[in-house]
């Protein structure tokens, strides 16, 4: 594999050999690599002949944590919950769309539930042997599955909420260790 590089900075890789006239008209030269694995963007010591990747800056090492942090928290969201609303044990999905279908039911089960009317819906989740399935469920049980939901996901916006002050803290301090001992 050789390696393009524009003042000392991996702009590009190829498998062959590149057109050496092409390069000299654009200021970069090829390195052929053998045991290093670059990446775009990172600094080559033609005395040592190594790779090494630049330092981010404090703002943009915040931010790619930011970034970081922000995927995190929804992946927790969306990771499910573990109810046993049904009498046992039963894995529930929280995907956006699992919200959105979970709310539209409670909405219906608290009005029926203030009727006094009996009621029953069908709702995803997965029993102790990982059998997905849609299950009945009375409206009672999907009020108190709603709740259950938004408390989960209440509780993860509050972790990352924190995880938020605990950077910008660090940032404002100009700490950088600090930025990146910020993690979920």
């Amino acid at each position: 594999m050789f390696v393009i590089l524009k003042n000392n900075v991996v702009v590009g890789m190829v498998d062959g050999q590149p057109d050496g006239g092409d390069l000299e008209t654009r200021g970069e030269v090829a390195v052929e690599v053998l045991d290093a694995t670059p990446s775009l963007g990172d600094i080559y010591d033609p005395l040592g002949m190594t790779f090494s990747t630049p330092e981010l800056s404090l703002d943009d090492l915040t931010q790619a944590k930011r970034l970081e942090l922000m995927t995190a928290a929804n992946a927790a969201i969306e990771a499910g919950i573990t109810h046993n609303v049904l009498g046992a044990d039963h894995v529930y999905p929280t995907k956006r769309d699992d919200q959105n279908n979970l709310s539209a039911l409670s909405l219906k089960a608290e009005r029926v539930d203030r009727l006094g009317e009996a009621w029953a819906a069908r709702f995803w989740c997965a029993d102790a042997a990982d059998v997905w399935m849609r299950r009945v469920h009375t409206a009672a049980q999907i009020i108190d599955l709603g709740e259950t939901v938004m408390l989960h996901v209440q509780s993860q916006q509050d972790h990352y909420e924190i995880r938020l002050a605990e950077l910008a803290s660090a940032a404002l301090q100009g700490d950088r260790a600090g930025v990146e001992a910020v993690v979920w």
